[in-house]
């Protein structure tokens, strides 16, 4: 305990005194070893024979000691009483005994007195420290606090107070979201801030955070008021039995008999598999004796989470009906969404999510219309949209003839089952239907990425054009400024023949950005789409005014496009009739573009242009293939040209061979943007063998993103047996990983998709929660690839290469 004698500076008695000084320091004796009421009677008879001003400060040091400690033992009546005395007796100490006059009443409970002195704009300092120690360290009476009359409703303290009050009824009812515990109203530096780390400690208890619950109750100031509530909360950590007094009832309040329901779930997890149905049915009955004396949020929260469990589960409803009847409130449908997606039971998790919403607008958790409730739909859109129609067609069939909504309803309140669908025929139309799902989400919210895969949707379920029309359609009312949904109606006029809304739909894009790369290819592939037709049906003075137009495009006299044009005008000049013009435009391809590019650049033009009459179709003089390097660089080069203008290619197999003894050369004598060109058209046209031998020299010089793109093509080129299944996964999820830590965005994409169409290595990433790999096991993969440098053709040369097994089912040991 401090000692608080001192000493008045107008003393009249010399310091010297031996008698006076031996008993000023038996005082301060007596005081130092908790001895106040000897200490108060010495000093008493001081004072009696001394009168002074020092001796009156003796005394009244002594009683504050005395004062102090019936504070501290919670002798509340005892210290009001001795306070009141000093205070009466000894008006010229009024000066020393603020803070303990602001503790008396703190202790006591008399909330206004405490804060009363705040109410004046130009209270002094020491009586605001004095004020801010005693509510930090004395008051518990939040709520008197947030409501006392002494201070005025604008007050800094009472609002802090009112959010802590609100708060703390909030966590100590259930799980709550972290904007309900947030109080940013009460500061670091608060006489308050304990209770803001108490109410955080709770709520991390509820939601099973032990380790932010303990770091919080650690943080809480000792000599707090708080610190004294924190013991409950340290005692539910520990599952000990709750105390009695105050502590006792807020560790009832929040924890319930925790041991024993801790206890109990942990017995379920036990008898759950290959239990009887007796065994089962008891342990549920301890579950919900267990759960009796929780609070009623906390209860029903943990009902629905049970139920949530035992539909997952199959449980048989004589135990799941044990537990009560749960709430399907937003909460309840929220859970059910959320665990049926993780469980990939898709179609269940959409209806979740439905409800969901219908729910959530009712208690005024998201407003209807609004962007929260657009998200959901079109989640719900995206988590049906690996069904094909006919599997959804199923899955509303199902729903219909089971009535499995509208039953769930029937046990609720009369407020949830207003919410309730009309039939389940009529639900499943809509919470089934990524149409009707993604239409309403962007009359809500429209976003060009949510289009994007209503129209990605639209396509794969193998909807008719008109429907992908209506996407379409719907996209450009709603992003009027956004080019890409008429490029795709352009696309779509193209490919009906209607090439007069084809071009209008394309001119249409380019008002709105014509340098858009997306708008100046279209109008590139729409141009030469209608010039082969007008090829094909010989109307030579339209193929001039195509020509014309190409040519006005300036990209179309850059590169290899300049070279193209000129094959395009020996057609044109064939087509005339005009040998020898025709000839001379083949000659100067030639001259461009090398005898190996230009020959390959002319047979296509050939196939695309369909000209019948060919006695005027140019030559190009028989050849002989030139050294290996050279034909991989022509092959390359034309491979670019043709996926540039989105064109086919007609390309000698005779080159096949040389090729291949291109890309097995080593080192390798390729540039990397030939060989990815290679892989990937090798690929695409079903030669696995040579877009193997394009990674297996493209791995020995790439770095970073291009390594990524070398997995990617090794993946796809080892597609196709089940046996090869691991080596795919593992070049796709370095690939990705690789690609993430390159931040391209375009090549994450494309390694996405392919990870998409692969079962196993889906599977194999969810398994795992689809976390990304670590460096060392992406090293390690890349390691083992570049050692296979040859393709595999049976399973244990497959296999010798194999670092990550995604699909490694455990097997039981036979004894």
């Amino acid at each position: 305990m401090e000692n608080t004698v001192e000493t008045a500076a107008d003393s009249q008695r010399p310091a010297a005194d031996p008698v006076y000084q031996s008993s000023v320091t038996e005082v301060a004796r007596l005081l130092s070893a908790g001895k106040c009421k000897q200490a108060v009677e010495l000093a008493k008879q001081v004072h009696k024979q001394n009168a002074t001003a020092d001796s009156e400060a003796l005394l009244v040091g002594a009683y504050v000691c005395r004062i102090e400690q019936f504070l501290a033992r919670g002798a509340n009546e005892d210290a009001a009483v001795l306070f009141k005395l000093v205070q009466e007796r000894f008006p010229r100490q009024s000066g020393r005994l603020t803070g303990l006059r602001v503790r008396a009443a703190a202790a006591g409970g008399r909330v206004d007195d405490v804060v009363a002195p705040l109410a004046s704009a130009d209270v002094p300092e020491d009586m605001r420290s004095a004020i801010d120690t005693a509510i930090r360290q004395q008051l518990v009476d939040i709520e008197g606090l947030a409501g006392t009359k002494a201070l005025a409703e604008t007050h800094p303290l009472r609002i802090s107070a009112a959010a802590i009050w609100k708060a703390f009824g909030a966590a100590t009812s259930g799980p709550v979201t972290e904007e309900q515990i947030a109080l940013p109203e009460v500061s670091r530096k608060s006489p308050l801030a304990g209770w803001k780390l108490l109410i955080r400690a709770i709520a991390a208890l509820y939601a099973d955070d032990r380790e932010t619950c303990a770091r919080s109750l650690a943080a809480i100031p000792a000599d707090s008021a708080v610190a004294r509530l924190s013991g409950p909360v340290q005692a539910i950590l520990g599952g000990t039995p709750a105390g009695g007094g105050a502590g006792g009832a807020l560790q009832a309040r929040i924890g319930g008999d925790v041991a024993r329901l801790k206890k109990a779930l942990e017995s379920f997890d036990t008898v759950f598999l290959g239990s009887s149905l007796p065994a089962l049915r008891k342990v549920v009955n301890e579950i919900v004796q267990a759960m009796a004396g929780l609070p009623a949020l906390f209860r029903e929260r943990l009902t629905q989470r049970l139920m949530v469990l035992f539909i997952l589960s199959e449980v048989p409803s004589q135990v799941s009906n044990l537990i009560g009847v749960e709430v399907r409130n937003a909460y309840f449908w929220r859970l059910y969404a959320r665990a049926m997606e993780d469980a990939q039971l898709n179609l269940q998790a959409a209806i979740g999510w439905e409800r969901f919403s219908r729910h959530a607008v009712s208690e005024g958790m998201i407003a209807s219309g609004s962007a929260e409730q657009a998200v959901i739909f079109s989640h719900a859109a995206e988590v049906l949209s690996g069904y094909s129609r006919q599997e959804l067609m199923r899955g509303q069939r199902a729903i219909f003839h089971a009535n499995a909504v509208t039953t769930g309803y029937r046990s609720q309140s009369t407020e949830i089952r207003a919410l309730a669908p009309k039939s389940d025929s009529e639900f499943s139309k809509t919470a089934l239907d990524p149409r009707w799902l993604f239409y309403h989400a962007m009359e809500i919210r429209p976003a060009a990425s949510v289009y994007k895969k209503w129209w990605n949707w639209t396509m794969a379920s193998g909807a008719d054009k008109r429907l992908l029309e209506d996407v379409a359609q719907h996209w450009h009312f709603r992003l009027r400024n956004d080019p890409e949904p008429l490029l795709q109606l352009s696309k779509l006029a193209e490919q009906r023949n209607a090439l007069g809304y084809a071009i209008k739909y394309l001119a249409a894009a380019e008002a709105i950005d014509a340098i858009d790369p997306r708008v100046r290819r279209a109008r590139v592939r729409l141009s030469l789409g209608i010039m082969w037709k007008h090829f094909k049906d010989g109307k030579a003075h339209l193929v001039e005014k195509d020509l014309g137009e190409l040519e006005a495009i300036p990209s179309m006299h850059e590169g290899d496009r300049a070279a193209f044009m000129l094959g395009v005008r020996a057609a044109w000049h064939a087509l005339r009739k005009e040998k020898e013009a025709a000839q001379q435009a083949c000659d100067a391809l030639v001259e461009r573009m090398g005898v190996l590019a230009g020959s390959v650049v002319l047979s296509s033009i050939d196939e695309l242009s369909r000209i019948k009459d060919r006695s005027c179709w140019p030559t190009i003089g028989a050849y002989e293939l030139p050294e290996a390097k050279l034909v991989a660089e022509a092959d390359a080069r034309t491979i670019r040209l043709a996926e540039d203008l989105r064109i086919g290619r007609m390309r000698p197999t005779a080159w096949d061979p040389k090729v291949n003894e291109a890309l097995q050369a080593s080192p390798p004598i390729l540039s990397i943007e030939a060989l990815v060109a290679i892989g990937l058209s090798a690929a695409n046209r079903g030669k696995p063998e040579q877009a193997y031998l394009a990674t297996a020299a493209g791995l020995q010089v790439a770095r970073g993103a291009d390594e990524a793109r070398f997995l990617l093509i090794r993946a796809n080129a080892l597609r196709g047996e089940w046996w090869r299944a691991d080596r795919v996964s593992q070049c796709l999820r370095a690939a990705r990983a690789l690609a993430q830590q390159a931040n391209d965005s375009d090549l994450i994409q494309s390694i996405s998709d392919a990870i998409e169409a692969h079962a196993e290595t889906q599977f194999g990433m969810e398994s795992r929660g689809g976390s990304p790999l670590a460096a060392e096991l992406v090293a390690e993969i890349l390691k083992s690839e570049r050692q296979a440098q040859k393709f595999p053709k049976s399973e244990a040369e497959t296999n010798r290469y194999v670092v990550l097994i995604d699909n490694d089912d455990d097997d039981d040991d036979d004894d």
